[in-house]
């Protein structure tokens, strides 16, 4: 028996890369997507084709059981994804002040107050 289990720990390996990498990939594709539906109204059309194109390679990869053309489709998303991260960098940069973070409203007339609780005598 353990005879046959070191006799299979290879393609047992190729087998557990393979599922890796299709949930790597599946990932990809949902951030990917998500990426779009938040962004893609601020983002270039020609970024969104690519990067649209880019998941139909790499879904189309993970169906199949070719690890290295997994790997190669999902670095080509990933190369894509960069794309809509420096243009929403850019267009962060282009409208200061409109970057989603909020500013604390100072309160000048804060004063520090001490108080003493009464014990149940009325004290």
């Amino acid at each position: 028996m353990q005879k046959e289990a070191e006799l299979h720990s290879e393609e047992d390996k190729k087998k557990k890369e393979n599922v890796e990498l299709k949930n790597i990939a599946e990932q990809m594709i949902y951030t990917a997507e998500k990426a779009i539906k938040d962004n893609g109204g601020k983002i270039d059309a020609t970024i969104v084709k690519g990067v649209e194109d880019k998941i139909a390679d790499l879904k189309k990869a993970k169906d199949g059981t070719d690890t290295d053309a997994i790997k190669k489709a999902s670095e080509g998303l990933s190369t894509e994804m960069q794309k809509i991260g420096e243009a929403m960098q850019k267009a962060a940069q282009s409208a200061p002040g409109q970057t989603g973070a909020t500013e604390e409203k100072k309160d000048d007339n804060v004063k520090d107050a001490e108080f003493k609780e009464k014990g149940n005598d009325g004290k």
